[in-house]
């Protein structure tokens, strides 16, 4: 993901620690989870769709 690869440049520069780089990177792992799951259940229920037709 792009953040991820902005954040680590941010720790490069010192502009995160790496204590803030974790807590904010297991906010995005929880994020993107959500997000996966979201995406899997709607092209599992278009699927569903489809095959009903």
């Amino acid at each position: 993901m792009e953040l991820l690869c902005q954040m680590t440049l941010c720790i490069d520069i010192n502009y995160l620690t790496e204590n803030e780089y974790k807590t904010i990177r297991d906010k995005i792992d929880k994020v993107a989870y959500r997000l996966n799951a979201l995406r899997k259940a709607a092209l599992q229920n278009e699927q569903n769709k489809t095959t009903r037709k």
